[in-house]
């Protein structure tokens, strides 16, 4: 009997010790007592009453966007936070994604934690790295150390491109800079209907529901996991960190809330300007005597384009709208499962709209803005066509210029433009029931993302650390905005800040602003390189009085030069401890790949051998004009069709695919139809294992960007033909199947191959020329 007792005892031990005690034996019971460890590495206690944080920032959204600033597209749950408590009518970004990003998570200024730039054009200048560096830990990594579980939701864009393959290294991925979880997108941006997921450090597939979209599908994760921290660790705090990468571009929005839009702006951003412009001052965000700044002469008059023009570019801000309200809206569903738990009273919510102003990149907007890169600047007429698409999944789609510059009203220029406030002026809200005695209440201060790191710090009762995992830390460079918060605000420190984009420059002191006028307009591709000039000095400077002139609108520097001479002083100083030299301005220069490393290293030859893998763009080198491709596939049928391996899809692409047991090179570099090249070989595969090779080499004789694909099949030349243009766009890559959307709009071609790719191999040229065969 007595080892019967020990071995049912032994049994559910052990059961027990795998996880699936369903018997609680007596030496298991709680003690009555919390146990005090000695040596386990535990969870840090948050300080008593710490609030709940929730971060939110959205894309691209100008000053009067949104409802409460003015703007004519329905925000609700942005509005509502800020009748609970605070609306900031001068708080300043730094012009541009990733580094505003750095700033917000970091708190101190983007340049000085290498964000200079987008990661997407960074360069080897210690300002420009687009590394944080490990004396700049973040938001996330403070907040974890003192107690908090931590989860990052939507756009990551810090992270150097090179470390944003498939092996990492994973140190500057959301999981290295502080958060327990991630779920969302290494990306400028994301498609909504079809994103390139990735949760912690692994790419996923987003789920087959013709009803998915991104945003909607954020929210149910962000819910998903407060309900397990509800359930796992009640007692800690959470900061949530939702960035949802909307309304950048790609505009895309559900049909139904497109349609609420419609004909919204068919009165042309002119009038759409006026209209924010005396919403804002009927709300109180902007000041009665505030000053509508006037359309620059670069962009056209509503009234100068014809109807077929009016009625495409108001279908654009169509859509922009819906995405701004239905990310809104998706939003909102986090507050209420918030309220519904209970947690909202302790939550500090802080909302930022915008990382930047409205978008001026496309002037006439875009039905597949991947043209852009290639230098295609489609007419309004020329889309005309593709209207009905806008907002769909057929669509890569962006508004015009001029309609970003109206939803930056009441201001000059946008995003990019560093010197004007239509750049790096957004709203801002803020509420925490618990912890601000003021509601609906308009904060006028200066304010900057840098600010909001120290002011969470502020709210939780933690100082921010000297040192952080043994290496010392750059200071704090934002103050806390926590002294809003009470019933009287505390006085604002004073307060100076630089700013800088590709080349604009601005520096702000106590109301003062002095500027650089635009170097380039940010549309504007084509032009030569503007020069940059030698010393600070010798820029063309303006000079405004943002006291007295809120909406930066008329030009001080002739009548105080004296000012403007001890400002252009203040911003050289400034530029100097933050790395900010050298600048430069020409983004296409900043987009070739040799401005900075490749995940992969510099090969001969690059093989991939993992059939439905999805291959990041960091994993794929860049492939200039000559290349090669060589499969080994394996077909046990002679009419075997379906992708062999293609790089990028709908948009943009090129692939080697077999329909009825033919190797066809592809390519499609836009939807300009004159670019599109479909090339055969001159027979098919036979059952077996088989070598197909396509060599890519240019051909001046067939245009600029023109050259010529050769085959073989098995050693033996099969044929060839022209291509009309051999680039491409950095994109992810799949073996055997295509990616998350088609190459081709052909229904018999399925979308995995009916093969078996065992290995594919692109090559490289050697340095004179040639690509040698195996």
């Amino acid at each position: 009997m007595a080892s019967q007792h020990r071995r049912a005892s032994w049994k559910i031990a052990a059961a027990c010790l795998i996880g699936t005690c369903l018997v609680q034996p007596a030496w298991a019971e709680k003690p009555q007592e919390q146990q005090a460890w000695e040596n386990y590495p535990l969870r840090a206690e948050a300080p008593a009453e710490a609030p709940n944080v929730l971060l939110v920032m959205t894309d691209d959204v100008g000053f009067g966007a949104a409802s409460s600033f003015g703007g004519l597209i329905a925000t609700p749950t942005f509005d509502a936070i800020g009748e609970r408590g605070l609306l900031f009518n001068s708080f300043h970004t730094t012009a541009m994604c990733s580094p505003s990003r750095a700033a917000l998570l970091t708190g101190r200024n983007h340049h000085a934690v290498g964000y200079g730039a987008i990661a997407n054009l960074s360069r080897d200048e210690p300002g420009y790295t687009s590394v944080i560096p490990d004396s700049a830990s973040t938001v996330a990594d403070v907040l974890r150390s003192n107690g908090y579980v931590t989860a990052f939701l939507g756009k990551n864009h810090n992270t150097p491109e090179w470390e944003s393959g498939s092996m990492g290294p994973f140190d500057h991925w959301p999981t290295g800079l502080g958060f327990d979880y991630f779920y969302g997108f290494n990306q400028a941006w994301a498609d909504q209907w079809a994103p390139e997921l990735v949760e912690n450090t692994t790419q996923i597939e987003p789920p087959d529901d013709p009803e998915y979209i991104l945003d909607k599908d954020l929210s149910n994760r962000a819910i998903e996991w407060l309900r397990r921290r509800e359930n796992s660790a009640p007692d800690a705090p959470f900061f949530i960190y939702l960035a949802p990468g909307s309304p950048h571009t790609p505009h895309h929005a559900p049909a139904d809330w497109i349609a609420r839009y419609k004909g919204q702006f068919d009165m042309g951003w002119d009038k759409a300007r006026e209209a924010i412009f005396a919403r804002q001052k009927e709300l109180g965000v902007i000041p009665q005597d505030a000053v509508l700044t006037e359309r620059p002469d670069e962009l056209p008059a509503w009234d100068s384009l014809d109807e077929d023009a009016q009625r495409v570019a108001a279908r654009m801000m169509e859509v922009y709208a819906a995405q701004l309200s239905h990310t809104d809206y998706q939003i909102g569903r986090i507050i209420d499962e918030l309220k519904s738990s209970g947690e909202l009273d302790n939550t500090l919510v802080i909302f930022v709209q915008g990382d930047n102003g409205g978008d001026l990149s496309s002037f006439n907007g875009e039905t597949n803005e991947w043209a852009g890169f290639l230098g295609e600047e489609p007419s309004y007429h020329d889309m005309l066509p593709d209207i009905d698409k806008l907002g769909s999944s057929y669509a890569w789609g962006g508004y015009p210029s001029a309609w970003a510059w109206a939803t930056n009203t009441p201001f000059q220029w946008g995003k990019a433009v560093a010197g004007y406030l239509g750049g790096i002026r957004s709203g801002a809200v803020m509420s925490w029931p618990k912890g601000i005695d003021r509601q609906g209440t308009v904060v006028q201060r200066f304010a900057h993302l840098i600010d909001i790191a120290p002011t969470i710090y502020d709210a939780a009762g933690i100082v921010p650390p000297e040192s952080f995992e043994g290496v010392e830390q750059l200071p704090i460079d934002g103050q806390s905005l926590a002294g809003e918060f009470g019933e009287k605000a505390a006085e604002p420190a004073p307060r100076s800040q630089y700013f800088e984009m590709l080349g604009n420059l601005g520096y702000y002191e106590d109301g003062w602003f002095a500027v650089t006028k635009m170097s380039r307009a940010p549309w504007d591709r084509t032009s030569e390189r503007t020069p940059i000039p030698d010393n600070v000095e010798d820029y063309d400077w303006e000079l405004y009085n943002l006291r007295s002139d809120y909406s930066q609108s008329t030009d001080r520097a002739h009548q105080n030069t004296e000012k403007l001479q001890e400002m252009v002083a203040g911003f050289a100083a400034a530029a100097e401890r933050n790395n900010v030299f050298p600048v430069e301005n020409d983004v296409m220069i900043l987009l070739r790949p040799d401005q900075r490393p490749h995940a992969i290293g510099e090969r001969d030859e690059y093989v991939y051998s993992r059939e439905r893998t999805r291959y990041v763009a960091a994993d794929i080198p860049p492939l200039g004009g000559h290349w090669k491709l060589t499969a080994q596939i394996l077909v046990d049928r002679p009419d075997a069709s379906g992708p062999v391996f293609t790089q990028g899809g709908r948009f943009t692409g090129w692939g080697l695919l077999l329909r009825d047991g033919k190797p066809y090179f592809v390519s499609r570099p836009s939807f300009d139809e004159t670019k599109f090249s479909d090339v055969s070989a001159n027979r098919r595969l036979e059952a077996g294992r088989h070598e197909v090779t396509v060599e890519i080499v240019p051909d001046e004789a067939l245009g600029r960007f023109g050259a010529r694909a050769s085959f073989t099949i098995d050693g033996e030349d099969t044929g060839g033909g022209p291509v009309a243009d051999y680039r491409t766009i950095a994109n992810s890559a799949y073996l055997g199947r295509y990616g998350l959307t088609p190459l081709i709009e052909d229904k018999t071609m399925p979308s995995t191959c009916e093969c078996t790719v065992e290995e594919v191999r692109l090559a490289l040229p050697d340095s004179d020329g040639t690509i040698e065969d195996d």
